[in-house]
């Protein structure tokens, strides 16, 4: 039962943009990736369904719905610590919805839904890094650096008491999301590429 919700999900997931670049060929791995994601019923097939995602990783795809669902499919494999990694970075792109949120608690606890935990504290006071997608934080950063220098400009015009609230916000603002936003891009710049093929050996080798 555990298996077929989380593979509904998936693919109701999947119904919306999930790809960066909308080629034909890119179309065409996605849909074949879903289909083997849809059909998946053991480890060997979900990890197969990894493999096809993985795919588009390798031609620089990069967005939420795939890697949740590349995220998913190797939980579904029982490679719950790669999972994690994935969900991670599908946080990263989307914020935290409660499908990532879910899997992530699942995939830390190894599937076991009687170990689930709550995620790590530090997510409460630095909300703001793990709600707002990737591409929200930028534009608040950006925003903000505008209004900053916008206020430090009229300022010098004579509107120094009038601006100060604005200018002290935008450099918050500017800060917090700046350095969250560039955290998550250095994180995305550095992520490994796994070998999803190599994972299907070893998950075939230890089949009875």
């Amino acid at each position: 039962m555990k298996r077929i919700l989380i593979t509904a999900i998936t693919c109701i997931i999947a119904m919306s943009n999930a790809y960066a670049d909308n080629t034909g060929e890119n179309r065409f791995i996605w849909n074949e990736a879903n289909s083997l994601m849809s059909n998946a019923r053991n480890k060997d097939d979900f990890l197969r369904a990894a493999n096809a995602y993985n795919k588009l990783l390798k031609r620089d795809v990069r967005n939420a719905p795939l890697l949740y669902n590349m995220g998913t499919a190797l939980m579904m494999a029982d490679q719950h610590e790669h999972a994690a990694t994935f969900l991670k970075r599908a946080e990263r792109y989307s914020g935290t919805t409660w499908e990532i949120k879910r899997n992530l608690q699942l995939a830390q606890a190894k599937g076991d839904n009687s170990k689930l935990l709550p995620l790590s504290w530090h997510r409460h006071p630095m909300f703001w890094h793990y709600l707002v997608p990737l591409s929200t934080r930028m534009n608040i950063a950006v925003y903000s650096f505008a209004i900053f220098w916008l206020t430090i400009i009229l300022s010098k015009a004579g509107c120094k008491k009038s601006l100060r609230a604005i200018t002290v916000l935008a450099l918050a603002a500017l800060i917090l999301f700046g350095s969250s936003a560039t955290t998550s891009i250095h994180q995305e710049s550095v992520a490994p590429i796994l070998k999803t093929e190599q994972l299907a050996i070893n998950v075939s080798l230890e089949s009875p």
